[in-house]
């Protein structure tokens, strides 16, 4: 596993979070390309994590896509290329969130990671040692992650797949006594959505 400090990023990546760093907003790539990249591999797509609101990144950029407006995401399209860029995710009793409580609520702790070309790696819930343990476990609750998104059961068998990971117990026991849960997930919902895992 590469556990280098530094991640080279696309010139489009840089500048979408130089662009909202100089507006006063926070920006990091986060999830599977930081997964990725420590693993050796290229990142199929760079996701970028803000605590810029949907509204203020859509003045910010030329073309922007609508693609997850109620989950805080919108897509800015950037020489042709498509970079989600999402908001932070936060307590209901929180109003202005930070990437360590946005990583709080990603589904398992190797896709929790990110990283900011001046603050380096962030990784509060040790996902770097579980890839180096070769590990898929949840960020803190399987049970509260599988119940936010049943398709995260899903997300995990198809981790365990790609990178030959082994799943932790008690994942593998709560995606056992929640596979009923999976009912909520339409077909069309299991085939995109795990394309990026």
């Amino acid at each position: 596993m590469n556990s280098k400090s530094e991640i080279n990023m696309p010139k489009d990546v840089e500048y979408i979070i130089d662009t909202l760093n100089k507006k006063g907003f926070k920006a990091y790539i986060v999830g599977g390309c930081v997964r990725d990249v420590l693993l050796g591999k290229q990142p199929s797509d760079w996701d970028i994590a803000t605590d810029a609101q949907p509204e203020d990144v859509k003045l910010m950029f030329g073309k922007i896509i609508e693609t997850g407006i109620k989950h805080g995401t919108v897509t800015a399209v950037i020489n042709g290329c498509n970079y989600e860029i999402t908001s932070f995710r936060a307590p209901s009793s929180v109003k202005t969130a930070t990437i360590k409580e946005d990583l709080g609520f990603r589904d398992f702790t190797i896709n929790a990671i990110a990283y900011h070309p001046k603050e380096g790696i962030i990784d509060p819930f040790s996902g770097i040692q579980d890839m180096k343990r070769s590990i898929i476990r949840a960020v803190v609750s399987a049970e509260d992650r599988f119940r936010e998104d049943p398709l995260r059961m899903l997300r995990a068998i198809r981790l365990n797949s790609t990178l030959g990971f082994e799943i932790d117990s008690a994942v593998l026991l709560t995606i056992k006594e929640n596979c009923r849960l999976i009912q909520r997930i339409s077909r069309r919902e299991s085939g995109m959505n795990c394309q990026k895992y």
